[in-house]
């Protein structure tokens, strides 16, 4: 199998998410209120919404997505999103539950776009930490995007994992993107303060 190597394509100063806490929902209706919000702000949303494919969502968690070609919103302007989300529905953001240091990342576990690709399971990614390193945790999502573009909201969502981890070991989470087979994936790192989004070359 051919090597997959990455290179950064899109840069954001700041390193930001917020946890928020909601009553057991429908995934589908999630995902049509994130849409609503893109929909009446403009703003970009990309959220892991945690829990395995079919599972009612309790916990989600915003985080931003650098791109070269839309440009970033400053993390102020998320700020004011996550309010507004919290006002429409009472969800209420866990600051204190949110990541503050070492580096976060989604991974989806399809390998590449395609609906009919070789899916991989959390277990595979628990196991590619485990052998690598520790301090690690990991957790089954639904990573889902929403962005505006011409008037209309484009809709992203795919079954994933999200890892939060010791900053030392971003080279190991490359090398298990590269494993599955995966084209894109943001790493937010709050030791060093900076998002940034890696496709592969």
């Amino acid at each position: 199998m051919t090597t997959m190597t990455y290179t950064e394509i899109a840069h954001a100063n700041g390193a930001w998410s917020a946890r928020v806490l909601l009553p057991a929902t429908p995934f589908e209706t999630v995902c049509g209120l994130l849409k609503d919000l893109t929909a009446h702000t403009g703003m970009p949303i990309t959220a892991f919404q945690f829990g395995g494919d079919g599972d009612p969502v309790d916990e989600l968690l915003l985080v931003r997505d650098p791109s070269r070609t839309h440009g970033t919103p400053e993390v102020r302007e998320y700020e004011t999103l996550a309010t507004r989300l919290t006002a429409e529905t009472g969800w209420p953001v866990a600051s204190a539950h949110s990541p503050r240091d070492g580096i976060l990342v989604g991974l989806g576990l399809r390998e590449g776009f395609e609906p009919g690709a070789p899916q991989h399971s959390l277990t595979e990614v628990e196991q590619h930490l485990a052998e690598r390193g520790t301090c690690w945790r990991c957790r089954a999502a639904r990573l889902v995007s929403a962005r505006l573009v011409g008037g209309d909201v484009q809709w992203y969502d795919e079954v994933g994992a999200v890892v939060e981890a010791p900053a030392e070991m971003t080279p190991v989470i490359e090398q298990m993107a590269g494993t599955f087979r995966q084209d894109r994936f943001v790493v937010t790192n709050f030791s060093n303060g900076w998002t940034r989004a890696l496709a592969t070359t």
